[in-house]
């Protein structure tokens, strides 16, 4: 996304990218919404998260560095009027994602993951379980919304990671998280900041090449 507002004239300011590509994406993303009810079910049943919320802040911890797509608005709503619990009807409009490291297939990524699946196994963990992929895409519900009208538009990113970036990360996944490894944590945050810093000096560094994907969903005839 940086990349692509850089070569469009529209991003100049060096702190302003700087600031764009630290920003983690808890900042970001504030908030966020989960499906409740299952697929095909009217009037669809939602919840949204506040990572402000303490007996929401884990659960919003995993979506949000999940590698799936992100709810964020239903019906066009305002952003900043959002009230945290159930909610029910409307559909999304406004969804985010680009991705996670434990798929990430750069060489230190892969390795990182290796290392990670000799402490906790090889299923990807989240939280006290084990991660499910998503039975349909985000882009399939919306086709079957009001807001059938869909446009895809993909941003090409590129982060360069310090292994102490990474190493932060990580305490903030569900797939890495400190609790997760109990007394062992210490022992695995030795490890894998050594392996970063390998990685680090290689040829190449800690590189992350990705997508940033927005849907951007109408309805049918409406204004462009």
């Amino acid at each position: 996304m940086v990349e692509r507002l850089e070569a469009d004239g529209v991003l100049t300011d060096v702190r302003l990218r700087e600031a764009l590509l630290s920003v983690p994406r808890e900042v970001l993303l504030p908030q966020a919404y989960v499906r409740v009810s299952d697929p095909g079910v009217e009037p669809i049943e939602w919840r949204l998260l506040d990572g402000a919320h303490p007996k929401d802040r884990t659960e919003w911890l995993d979506l949000v560095h999940s590698g799936e797509s992100v709810l964020l608005q239903r019906d066009g709503e305002r952003l900043d009027a959002l009230v945290r619990g159930p909610v029910t009807g409307g559909h999304m409009t406004s969804i985010m994602g680009d991705g996670s490291l434990w798929t990430h297939r750069a060489p230190w990524s892969v390795a990182l993951r290796e290392l990670i699946q000799s402490y906790l196994g090889v299923e990807r963990r989240a939280g006290t379980g084990a991660y499910a992929e998503p039975g349909r895409r985000y882009e399939d519900d919306l086709v079957e919304s009001p807001f059938s009208d869909v446009e895809e538009h993909h941003f090409p990113l590129r982060r360069v990671w310090t292994p102490d970036q990474v190493v932060g990360y990580l305490r903030s996944t569900s797939f890495a998280g400190p609790d997760l490894f109990g007394d062992r944590h210490p022992r695995f945050a030795t490890e894998a900041r050594a392996l970063l810093e390998q990685h680090a000096a290689a040829k190449g560094g800690l590189v992350e090449d990705g997508v940033f994907d927005v849907l951007l969903a109408r309805r049918p005839g409406g204004a462009r």
